[in-house]
């Protein structure tokens, strides 16, 4: 039968993504044979410790998802290379042997795409999850991405092809109640909101109001926060609506007939966090704006070496998760922000089409001067995506273009790196100035250790 594993739980960093929830859903639902002690409540814990060690923690009956650096790891790590277009739902996949399953290649692209390449839709069950860990329990939305889950495999399971009309009605009108309940202390409603077998009579009725003429009767068209989701109503629904809002309600229902009231109640998380997120959302921008009229934002503008104007903005002591979002949106094409006790994070427009390699390279060689360290001084290594030995405080999303001094996934030290240095390094690093030697360009210049790409060039034209 090959080899059997002792399960008593499985671990990975805070906040999991749908990737890791796949892949335990995976292990609970086919792998009987490969897992022993494994049952349908096996939990997914969070740890926010780097660097654990996923072979030796096995051997505990702790299964570790997308950490450790063992069997179902697909990070490069000290001493484990990477695994190119492998995630932990395709490990797990694989070592269950289902990997080619024909009801699982739609699931297996969603997670891959969300994992791998940050791409998604913000109404998506690897998007949207993101967004509900700002405003739930972890442990709620991993539930909630796990419903998703197990309805989208019994869905593809059935052989019935997924028609994305089929979903549209309940949807409409799930929307339709929450827009009734979320805004009932209207006078429309005079302040009732529905509940229970009130809640399944609307939603499965003939006679209620679509979510449109709701939306008209309580007068919340022009609600700003819930234009983003009344947009999303209106667009038509297509094929990736299985692994969304609009279709997953259906095929949650279609799993469990008998309990009508999991569908809605799913439907309802998914619409309360975007709609919390909005509004949030809007009131960062407002702050932004008016922090940066009151000057407590500092904007600066770098010219790059080709002469192309790139705005930055430094928001030190941050509180605001959006502020970051809300200064992309205000047109800024790179925003770092320091937060309390110290932890930085630089983040770029992706219209703005900067590349941060470089950066990356610098801050990690800045970083070991800083903590006494020397571990990693390879140029090529420090420009790799994730962390490096010796500075696992900085993680550098390639997709995203984003460098992070400790994420709401992983407890990191923060940097001791000054914010005044990490503009200097950014000012460098996008082209700002020439190199600082005169001569032979040799290690006495103090950009040598760097291995910045204009500075090789130089060195080969002379």
């Amino acid at each position: 039968m090959g080899e059997v594993i002792p399960v008593r739980w499985f671990l990975t960093h805070k906040r999991p993504d749908i990737d890791e929830e796949v892949a335990r859903c995976l292990a609970i639902l086919f792998g009987e044979k490969h897992f022993s002690g494994i049952t349908p409540g096996t939990e997914l814990r969070e740890c926010g410790i780097p660097n654990l060690d996923g072979k030796a923690a096995e051997k505990t009956g702790v299964i570790m998802l997308g950490i450790g650096q063992h069997r179902f790891d697909e990070h490069t790590g000290a001493d484990m290379p990477g695994r190119p277009g492998e995630c932990a739902a395709t490990l797990m996949a694989r070592f269950l042997g289902i990997l080619d399953m024909p009801a699982l290649q739609r699931l297996f692209a969603l997670v891959k795409a969300n994992d791998l390449h940050g791409q998604g839709s913000p109404f998506d069950i690897g998007t949207l999850p993101k967004t509900m860990y700002e405003f739930m329990d972890g442990k709620d939305v991993v539930s909630w991405m796990d419903t998703a889950v197990r309805a989208v495999i019994h869905a593809e399971s059935s052989g019935k092809p997924f028609d994305p009309q089929e979903g549209l009605y309940m949807f409409d009108r799930t929307v339709a109640a929450w827009l009734y309940n979320t805004f009932g202390e209207k006078e429309t409603t005079g302040g009732k909101v529905l509940d229970g077998d009130e809640l399944v009579k609307y939603v499965f009725g003939s006679k209620q109001l679509v979510a449109t003429d709701m939306a008209k009767t309580l007068s919340v068209e022009e609600d700003k926060a819930l234009q983003f989701i009344l947009k999303y109503l209106r667009a038509p629904a297509n094929g990736e609506s299985m692994f969304d809002l609009k279709g997953l309600p259906a095929l949650i229902y279609a799993m469990d007939p008998q309990d009508p009231m999991k569908a809605i109640n799913w439907l309802f998380a998914g619409l309360n966090a975007k709609f919390q997120d909005q509004t949030t959302f809007l009131e960062a921008v407002e702050k932004f704006k008016a922090d940066v009229v009151a000057g407590k934002i500092e904007i600066k503008e770098v010219r790059t070496s080709r002469g192309r104007k790139i705005k930055i903005a430094i928001i030190n002591n941050c509180t605001n998760r959006q502020m970051n979002k809300a200064g992309r949106y205000c047109g800024m094409d790179m925003v770092i922000q320091r937060q309390l006790p110290g932890h930085v994070q630089i983040f770029t427009n992706k219209a703005s089409r900067l590349d941060l390699s470089e950066l990356a390279a610098m801050i990690r060689i800045e970083e070991q001067k800083a903590t006494g360290q020397s571990v990693t001084w390879n140029w090529n290594q420090l420009r790799l995506e994730g962390t490096v030995p010796g500075v696992t405080n900085w993680f550098y999303h390639r997709e995203g273009q984003m460098l992070l001094n400790g994420t709401p996934k992983l407890d990191q030290p923060a940097t001791k790196i000054l914010l005044s240095k990490i503009l200097w390094l950014v000012e460098i690093a996008l082209g700002q100035g020439d190199v600082s030697c005169e001569g032979s360009c040799n290690k006495s210049c103090a950009w040598h250790a760097w291995g910045l790409d204009r500075c090789h060039q130089r060195r080969h034209q002379r």
